[in-house]
């Protein structure tokens, strides 16, 4: 895997339309997301990419993303988004 950016249609956070809305220019703001929020954000398009992996060819095995180590596909749990066993016990 190459880095972020490196195949031509990864774009990593690129700016489509510039914003015409900051907190700044706002007399009253709050927390709280309301039409005018919304559609700002909606003029905004990311891509979210996962991270690279370093597994090397193993018949059975997958790194964890949590500990990077090699682990068999066993010791993986089922519900834990491929973290090992061991990175999910207390």
């Amino acid at each position: 895997m190459g880095a972020i950016g490196s195949s031509p249609t990864a774009i990593s956070c690129r700016l489509v339309q510039p914003s015409r809305l900051t907190i700044s220019s706002l007399p009253h703001w709050s927390i709280a997301m309301d039409r005018s929020a919304a559609d700002m954000l909606s003029e905004f398009y990311i891509e979210i990419l996962p991270p690279d992996r370093d597994e090397t060819c193993a018949s059975d095995a997958t790194a964890c993303p949590c500990c990077r180590r090699l682990r068999p596909a066993s010791s993986m749990d089922d519900d834990g988004c491929g973290i090992c066993d061991e990175c999910l016990a207390p």
